[in-house]
């Protein structure tokens, strides 16, 4: 018996040797008196001096985290209750003010009648591996809002292109950015006198729009306060990671302000310049209601990212207006103010360009006195679009009168401006252009000689229905050196119309299928004596109606014969 004892305790020995050699402590609890006895190794992984251990069980759960008590309490008390093994990892706060993480294992012992008198087992720390664990975790985590966040700047860059209208584009960015990044995102712009303006916003809970609306509208932000000061003359974002009622009394106007302030239950708050060509236009605020969300330094810097974007599509939809508005005002330059007064004709003239708009398209007319008793009616197409066109169409136009002061038929004033293209314009540019010159006869009608240059054909829309295409075809303008002009002479009684257009009519397009000339000659047929207005009218909204919409500049042309008597 002596020498089975010997053995026993020698593996024992040897055991608690392993396992205080792998790092780890062993205890053993007497369930019923609340005795515990433990390895010398186990003190130093709870924090206590090598061979320090508590008095008893209770002492041992005082060392314990606080918030981890319950959680190893229950899971004791559990594998008592069932016979079985234990293990639970928990937190043991050391003296010098570090948690320590412990893993204990242990096993139920019972006596002869089944009943639990005893636990044995080991305990670990385990802070290094939760440390790498949390490590890992958080740099995944920290993977994961990165590839947000640039999903987040993507979507936000792929939106600046959707719209030229900023204020639209303002409101989309506003409303993808709740509740990905807060619970509301405002845009203000800053006015010209220094003033802001908000422009967008969106808040997680519709029902606080109101609020929001009433807040901004009756509480602008206070560009002469210290924070928008320090904003505008550094150009740095304003961070508040924590809101406190405090600075809510400091910042409000009034205490009804306050009052909105808090209903808002505001916790953390970030504002950052928007800025375009080195100039702040706007600022992007974020402000989350969340307990659980406070903005900090690489909050703020990404909200600079995205105010960044915000303010590129505000200048680029100034730019765009600016663009626009120069193509307005030169486009109108390039056409006539106001057609003039001829005895027995009315007519009318539209101009529709396509898309935005914000180009010199080519498509011009003109109608003037040649002074020699007649006048000259033009309508052409200069390829391209821009500047470049402008000039050609200038060139073109001024051209055409100066050349009809001389002699108004078309074979002498189409050489003339086919010489002056090609003098001025490059290899690839040309006009495509219908020429007229109109006189009164002597029965109250007038008698009309009429060229083509590459343009569509002018129609005559008789008083009975009939339409008649008229104008001899020939080559581009600003092509060829020398041109042969075929001129066609059309007599215009009283109710007869005579209709130019550009390219844009025939070439609308539905799917694959154009407007053309058989279309046109419909519409036309069923325009026999309207007025030039609504004539033109009909053909734009017929089609527009094909196409949905314009693709191509169209501009339209219509004079008809009135009776004097």
């Amino acid at each position: 018996m002596a020498s089975a004892s010997a053995h026993t305790n020698w593996g024992e020995e040897r055991l608690l040797l392993a396992l205080e050699a792998g790092g780890m402590g062993t205890w053993e609890w007497h369930i019923s008196s609340g005795e515990l006895i433990w390895s010398s190794g186990l003190g130093p992984i709870l924090g206590l001096a090598e061979g320090q251990s508590p008095e008893d069980f209770e002492g041992f759960m005082a060392m314990v985290h606080p918030e981890d008590r319950d959680a190893v309490m229950a899971s004791l008390r559990s594998a008592i209750d069932a016979r079985a093994d234990v293990s639970s990892q928990f937190r043991v706060p050391w003296r010098d003010g570090t948690d320590h993480w412990v893993m204990g294992r242990g096993v139920v012992l019972t006596d002869a009648n089944g009943d639990p008198t005893s636990m044995i087992g080991f305990a670990l720390d385990i802070t290094e591996e939760k440390q790498l664990l949390e490590s890992e975790q958080a740099a995944r985590a920290e993977a994961e809002e990165a590839g947000d966040r640039l999903a987040f700047l993507a979507e936000a860059t792929r939106m600046v292109s959707l719209s030229l209208s900023y204020k639209e584009t303002l409101e989309r960015i506003t409303t993808l950015a709740v509740p990905r990044l807060a619970d509301w995102c405002g845009v203000d712009l800053i006015r010209s006198d220094g003033s802001s303006e908000g422009v967008a916003g969106v808040h997680v809970d519709p029902s606080k729009d109101d609020l929001i609306r009433s807040l901004r509208a009756n509480y602008p932000t206070d560009m002469e306060s210290d924070a928008m000061k320090a904003l505008l003359s550094t150009g740095e974002g304003q961070l508040y990671p924590e809101v406190t009622d405090e600075m809510i009394e400091m910042g409000a106007k009034d205490e009804r302000h306050a009052k909105t302030l808090r209903a808002l239950g505001l916790t953390s708050v970030l504002v950052v310049p928007m800025t375009a060509r080195g100039r702040i236009i706007g600022l992007l605020t974020l402000a989350s209601s969340s307990p659980d969300r406070h903005f900090g330094e690489r909050d703020l810097e990404f909200a600079g990212e995205i105010g960044r974007r915000c303010a590129i599509a505000v200048e680029n939809s100034r730019l765009y207006e600016e663009r626009a508005h120069i193509a307005r005002i030169l486009q109108r330059a390039l056409l006539p103010a106001a057609l003039p007064n001829i005895d027995g004709i009315s007519m009318a003239a539209s101009y529709l360009p396509a898309g935005e708009g914000n180009e010199v398209g080519g498509d011009f007319y003109d109608v003037f006195d040649t002074a020699a008793g007649s006048w000259g009616i033009v309508i052409g197409d200069v390829c391209g679009k821009g500047a470049r066109a402008a000039a050609l169409t200038g060139l073109a136009r001024h051209t055409i009168r100066a050349a009809a002061l001389n002699s108004p038929r078309p074979d002498d004033v189409l050489p003339v401006v086919n010489a002056a293209i090609l003098h001025e314009s490059g290899d690839s540019e040309f006009v495509t252009m219908a020429y007229g010159c109109l006189e009164r006869n002597d029965d109250g009608g007038f008698v009309a000689w009429i060229s083509r240059s590459g343009h569509p054909v002018p129609m005559v829309v008789r008083v009975d229905g009939r339409v008649e295409k008229i104008g001899a075809d020939g080559a581009l303008l600003g092509v060829f050196d020398d041109i042969d002009v075929e001129v066609d002479k059309v007599s215009l009684s009283v109710g007869d119309s005579i209709v130019f257009y550009t390219d844009g009519v025939l070439e609308a397009r539905h799917d694959d299928d154009l407007f053309g000339e058989g279309r046109l000659v419909e519409v036309l047929e069923g325009c026999a004596g309207l007025d030039p207005e609504t004539l033109t009218e009909k053909v734009e909204q017929a089609v527009l109606a094909f196409a949905g919409g314009a693709r191509d500049d169209i501009a339209m042309l219509t004079l008809r014969v009135d009776d004097l008597s």
